[in-house]
């Protein structure tokens, strides 16, 4: 059978239909939250309606969920997929009025970095990529900015954390999101040691207990505390990580994915960590300051674009 190409029409059985039914319910339960990934779509199925947690399971549902998208019965905007990266060309502008009118229309995005003034500069930082846009919008009032490692880093990606580190005359804060099993946490040690590694270099190649205040790492999520509180799904090490038996002979023999985090209690978790190291008081007072001084520039801007289009229009009556 070919496989579908496009919008395609389907036509499921009933138990594909009861199937979607649910993922509809979770979509709907969580639309504060969308886009979802696959597998949290599959971690709550799993958790609401006793769906099977396996990965022949997960790989069934992946399938039906592409089916379902080609068919519109769900919306491709609420699942999130791995993105395709852009490099744009350039725009341009018809006549100089849509220039002003442009300008006058990005007057409503005007506002101060959120974090001035703040002691700490903060970066986040999360295992899985598809996570990385859900978790960006629950750091961006705060002025955090969301990285997405999708594994291990690169070296240039490590020395790249340590520069920006060492360009801020502020104590910088990495909090992470990861998974709950072997690579997981070896990511997270692997990435922030190879960081303050460069970071020590670069302030004098002193000890790293020397700049810890200067450079911390914060394991935001997942531990075993929170699995065991929050009741996580969990999972036997995977045999095909090569870390498995020393995590298994550390007496540790379960594990938990990042993406089985229920959305509002990943929030709660996103927004403790980042507040821990925010004054909130003065980031109210820099928003209040940008609202006030949007309105200023959006009232000069509108007197500018007004001018243009009188000077247009009489140059059009003179040319008729």
């Amino acid at each position: 059978m070919a496989r579908a190409r496009g919008y395609a029409d389907w036509n499921p059985k009933e138990d594909t239909l009861t199937l979607l039914a649910q993922v509809n319910q979770i979509l709907d339960e969580y639309r504060e939250y969308l886009p979802l990934t696959a597998r949290q779509i599959f971690y709550r199925m799993v958790g609401a309606y006793n769906y099977d947690k396996t990965e022949k399971a997960y790989a069934n549902l992946c399938e039906k969920l592409v089916r379902a998208r080609r068919a519109q019965l769900i919306p491709f905007s609420a699942i999130r997929d791995d993105k395709v990266s852009e490099h744009a060309a350039g725009g341009g502008y018809r006549d100089p009025a849509r220039f002003w009118e442009s300008l006058r229309d990005r007057a409503d995005y005007y506002g101060r970095p959120v974090r001035q003034g703040q002691d700490h500069r903060i970066e986040f930082w999360t295992e899985a990529g598809g996570m990385s846009e859900m978790l960006a919008g629950m750091a961006r009032p705060y002025g955090v900015p969301v990285f997405s490692a999708g594994g291990f880093l690169s070296v240039t990606a490590t020395h790249q954390i340590a520069q920006r580190a060492l360009a801020s005359d502020k104590p910088t804060i990495m909090l992470h999101v990861g998974d709950y099993d072997p690579s997981g946490e070896s990511i997270f040690d692997a990435m922030m040691g190879d960081a303050l590694q460069f970071f020590a270099a670069h302030r004098g190649g002193g000890r790293l207990v020397d700049f810890e205040d200067q450079f911390k790492a914060v394991r935001v999520a997942l531990t075993w505390e929170q699995v065991e509180e929050h009741g996580i799904d969990t999972a036997p090490p995977k045999s095909t990580d090569s870390r498995s038996p020393r995590w298994e002979d550390e007496g540790r023999f379960e594990t938990a994915q990042a993406e089985a985090i229920d959305p509002p209690l990943l929030k709660t978790m996103v927004e403790t960590a980042i507040e821990e190291f925010t004054d909130i008081d003065l980031l109210n007072e820099v928003i209040e300051q940008s609202n006030e001084e949007r309105d200023v520039i959006e009232a000069r801007l509108q007197r500018i674009v007004d001018e243009v289009e009188a000077e247009i229009e009489s140059e059009e009556e003179e040319d008729a």
